[in-house]
């Protein structure tokens, strides 16, 4: 709620793994690491409805047990 209601006036940028706050947001970009011949590098793309949608259900799968109605339902909110 505090974050929602400071975006209202100021542009926030937030890094998490949480999906209640992921769902939140206007835009949702996706950060991947990966590393090729001993170089790491950073790929950084705009999701589009469909890709917000998966990383959602994706993301309790790697940090904990979300509610899976409350997921659900944040998940029907995404707008674009």
């Amino acid at each position: 709620e505090k974050l929602a209601s400071l975006a209202r006036t100021k542009q926030v940028l937030c890094v998490t793994h949480l999906p209640q706050i992921a769902a939140m947001a206007q835009q949702q970009y996706l950060v991947e690491k990966s590393e090729h011949g001993g170089r790491t590098f950073t790929n950084i793309r705009l999701l589009d409805r469909e890709g917000r949608q998966y990383e959602l259900q994706r993301l309790p799968a790697i940090i904990a047990p979300v509610r899976l109605s409350l997921l659900l339902t944040m998940i029907k909110t995404i707008t674009l």
